[in-house]
């Protein structure tokens, strides 16, 4: 992972985060530093959970069966 890149605008300071990667749990904490590296505050720790799985296999037996229920019930 290659450190963040930093921008402000105003009062506002954002970070962008790259090569994290995406099926893994990754927790994060922004500290804020002065000139001599002392710590002004410090954020929470905050976890960046990996995107749900999405079970395609589980809906397609969903759509079949269902297909098939509406079928018979049909008669």
């Amino acid at each position: 992972m290659s450190p963040p890149e930093i921008a402000t605008a105003g009062d506002s300071v954002w970070a962008q985060i790259s090569g994290l990667a995406p099926k893994q749990l990754h927790m994060l904490r922004v500290i804020a530093l002065d000139a001599k590296g002392v710590t002004l505050w410090e954020a929470p720790l905050v976890a960046l959970a990996p995107p749900p799985q999405s079970d395609t296999a589980g809906r397609g037996w969903l759509m079949i069966f269902a297909t098939a229920l509406g079928r018979v019930n049909t008669n």
